[in-house]
């Protein structure tokens, strides 16, 4: 059997069009989501706010004190 082995370029371009869904479909749940706001649904957007503030701090090398910083002058 001849299997292809791909190259870094194709695993990117892979995981970045998977990143692009992913965060597609994330955006597409949490504004379809009209239901009452209460503590879970609070605690869970947390949890998603946390994991994608970790993410942005792994990929972009920032400090997580950074991206609250801009979190917070956005919100003004």
């Amino acid at each position: 059997m001849n299997r292809h082995q791909k190259t870094a370029e194709e695993i990117c371009k892979e995981r970045t069009a998977d990143i692009e869904i992913l965060m597609d479909h994330l955006k597409e749940l949490i504004s379809g989501n009209n239901d009452t706001a209460d503590w879970g649904k609070a605690g869970s957007l947390g949890h998603v706010r946390e994991l994608l503030a970790r993410a942005v701090s792994f990929y972009g090398g920032l400090d997580t004190e950074d991206i609250e910083a801009v979190l917070t002058e956005i919100r003004g």
